[in-house]
């Protein structure tokens, strides 16, 4: 199986950490991988991103244009990338940071953008398209082939003592939902990627790591369907 994935936000939030550590877990595990990161002056306060391909056969083309995986830490990422979502896919949102009623989350599960409001019935709650399925608390909603996860990643890696971690906790949930790599090896690869100066954050960083997988654990998650 091949996953294309592509991670986008600002500069400094651990993008390309991301990246790297699931490229690394995948080669622990004999994996072809390929990791390509954007540098350059979109960094500073736009967006840098980074394609990561993990696959059981050779890599054809590092560059991920249609990503069954796209992580959005901010909302420049959401704007520039959701259109690019690949049928079917997985989009994983940082509702920290991006608006959990963002217009673009509703067009990627087929939604029109003009849900319908039960306060005119007396009520406080959207009610979803007949072809969205969702959580209960809409954390998760699903239609058209795409999945959307929307995680406060911010808020709990400040639960967590971090806020910094916020990366961690995406990168679980991703590894959670896809299996593209074992925990165990996500943790080798962390073990190996931070150096021996930050290693009073490594407790941390696992924690993040396995309170995202939990976080995923914790919601009954729609079944990824064809789109039409």
């Amino acid at each position: 199986m091949t996953y294309e994935m592509l991670f986008a936000g600002f500069g400094g939030q651990g993008i390309m950490l991301m990246g790297t550590l699931l490229a690394y877990a995948g080669m622990i595990e004999g994996k072809k991988v390929s990791w390509i990161p954007s540098y350059g002056p979109e960094m500073r306060g736009g967006t840098a991103n980074c394609s990561v391909v993990v696959s059981d056969e050779d890599v054809g083309c590092p560059i991920v244009t249609e990503p069954s995986v796209l992580v959005v830490m901010n909302e420049p990422s959401l704007q520039k990338f959701y259109n690019t979502v690949a049928r079917p896919g997985n989009v994983f949102v940082n509702t920290s940071i991006i608006d959990p009623h963002h217009p673009a989350l509703a067009r990627l599960v087929g939604e029109n953008g003009e849900r319908k409001s039960q306060k005119e019935k007396g009520g406080g709650r959207a009610v979803m398209s007949e072809n969205v399925s969702a959580t209960e608390d809409e954390s998760v909603i699903a239609g058209e082939g795409v999945r959307v996860f929307k995680i406060d990643a911010n808020r709990i890696a400040q639960d967590l003592g971090n806020g910094r971690a916020a990366n961690m906790v995406m990168l679980g949930t991703i590894r959670e939902v896809t299996n593209v790599v074992e925990m165990a090896s996500l943790e080798s690869a962390l073990q190996k990627a931070i150096s021996k100066r930050h290693r009073d954050l490594m407790e941390i960083n696992l924690k993040a790591l396995h309170t995202g997988a939990e976080w995923v654990r914790s919601h009954d998650v729609p079944l990824l369907t064809p789109a039409g």
